[in-house]
């Protein structure tokens, strides 16, 4: 299974403390894809705003539970 993240759900998941669950998804083998773009507006901007969401999932992604994908189009993932 694949699952493609937006911002929405990964800041709000993650805000009410629920991240493990995408640690728990990845450990039963499902792709988590957060395309390039949205890690930019959760991660980069949101570390320039000091919102605590973006460094969890920055750990995240450094632990590879997410993969992060360039898209060159809406339908890249």
């Amino acid at each position: 299974m694949i699952i493609v993240l937006n911002a929405t759900p990964l800041i709000y998941v993650t805000k009410i403390g629920f991240s493990w669950i995408f640690e728990k998804l990845r450990g039963l083998g499902v792709k988590i894809i957060v395309p390039e773009t949205v890690y930019q507006e959760v991660v980069t901007i949101g570390k320039e705003k000091g919102f605590s969401d973006a460094m969890i999932v920055n750990e995240l992604v450094k632990k590879n539970v997410f993969e992060i994908k360039k898209c060159l189009t809406r339908k890249c993932c």
